[in-house]
């Protein structure tokens, strides 16, 4: 890891070194970093309608556990329900 992590100060433009910790204490503030990185900044509409707690909240363990390849039925080779 610290490969990447000096690579990020050397290279910040392309590299972007996250830590669980950081995320864990501010995922909205991780998550504006991360999309201004990327060069998609969220707009100042985005923000305050919520884009962001809704991004989190689809990538949450909760929703992700919700998805059908993470579902028991689906792992036993079953078909996915349509």
């Amino acid at each position: 890891m610290l490969g990447y992590w000096k690579a990020s100060k050397d290279a910040p433009n392309k590299v972007m070194f996250l830590k669980y910790e950081d995320l864990k204490a501010n995922i909205n503030l991780e998550l504006k970093r991360m999309a201004q990185f990327l060069d998609c900044p969220f707009t100042q509409e985005e923000e305050s309608g919520g884009v962001i707690d809704s991004i989190v909240e689809l990538c949450s363990f909760g929703k992700m556990k919700e998805l059908e390849p993470t579902n028991d039925k689906f792992k036993a080779g079953k078909k996915p329900s349509k």
